[in-house]
């Protein structure tokens, strides 16, 4: 039974990891482009050319020779590391995480009888409601709000999925259809 999955599970650690370079690579372009324009119609239009050389040649270089790059591989590191999981499902009696760290494939098992799940409400990230499941050391939360897994999620976690309902009844929101009727 799944019940979390990203939008691009289907795709390589290569693939994920290569988004996210492209990303950096065209937002470096961009920026590059933007400055390299600013500082060449500002040097087109100044009257002394060499005067503005000397007092803002090597201020316009840095930007954009070492501040754009490194801001640019900031951008790629923080979408490239620490996990990001791919899917997250039951198989058997076992609670099954997929997943991307960098480059390579993860897949972490969790004995179902460990498993504790736990309804989540977060007013500090503006206000998100997690599935949070403990899993031994392991804290996994599933984005209530965001998942298209709600059916699943609510044969799973039935009391969980129950106060997530209850919570939205009693603060006025919407109650989804797929758990609209939990018992």
């Amino acid at each position: 039974m799944l019940l979390d999955t990203r939008y691009d599970a289907a795709l390589s650690c290569f693939a994920i990891a290569s988004d996210a370079a492209l990303v950096a690579f065209f937002g470096f372009l961009f920026f590059f482009t933007v400055g390299l324009v600013g500082v060449g119609a500002e040097y087109a239009t100044a009257v002394n050319r060499a005067a503005w050389k000397k007092k803002h040649g090597v201020p316009a270089a840095v930007v954009l020779l070492v501040f754009l790059p490194l801001v640019s591989f900031f951008f790629f590191q923080s979408a490239y590391d620490g996990e990001k999981r791919k899917k997250l499902f039951v198989d058997g009696w076992n609670l099954v995480e997929t997943g991307c760290v960098k480059l390579t494939e993860y897949r972490y098992e969790f004995p179902m009888k460990g498993v504790i799940l736990t309804y989540e409400h977060d007013d500090i990230k503006g206000g998100n409601d997690y599935l949070r499941i403990s899993a031994g050391a392991r804290v996994l939360r599933v984005d209530l709000r965001h998942t298209n897994q709600r059916q699943n999620l609510s044969l799973f976690a039935p009391s969980v999925m129950k106060k997530y309902a209850a919570y939205l009844r009693q603060n006025g929101r919407v109650v989804p259809s797929e758990i609209a009727d939990i018992p």
